[in-house]
């Protein structure tokens, strides 16, 4: 037996605990209503930007508790309204307070085959 199967047949003979309290799926049912509650506010503005290969959007939209959501959606050029992958995009992670819609070039590439909603700190 080769080291990675011995590992593959401990990972499947592994229990593990289930430690969901009680009231798990009443939280979540809970949780879900709420949301369902809060009407949902979006915008969306189309950016006049130079590219050719993509069209891009700038979004907002409400959470649960009215925070206003910025982001920038990109749609492939000639691609509107088709079903498509879509890579959510959270950039900055908070360190930056403004950000550009212009994009990396590995953003660009998946632009060619797919949508990208790109979350933006204010």
């Amino acid at each position: 037996m080769t080291y990675c199967e011995s590992k593959e047949n401990e990972l499947k003979s592994t229990v593990i605990p289930q430690n969901a309290k009680p009231d798990f799926q009443t939280f979540w049912q809970e949780q879900i209503s709420l949301l369902r509650s809060v009407p949902l506010s979006v915008t969306r503005t189309k950016l006049d930007l130079p590219y050719k290969t993509f069209t891009t959007y700038e979004i907002t939209y409400n959470t649960h508790d009215s925070t206003v959501i910025h982001a920038y959606f990109s749609v492939p050029a000639g691609q509107e309204g088709t079903k498509l992958p879509c890579a959510v995009y959270f950039h900055g992670g908070g360190a930056k307070r403004k950000s550009s819609p212009i994009f990396q070039p590995p953003v660009h590439a998946a632009l060619q085959w797919m949508y990208v909603l790109r979350v933006v700190p204010l």
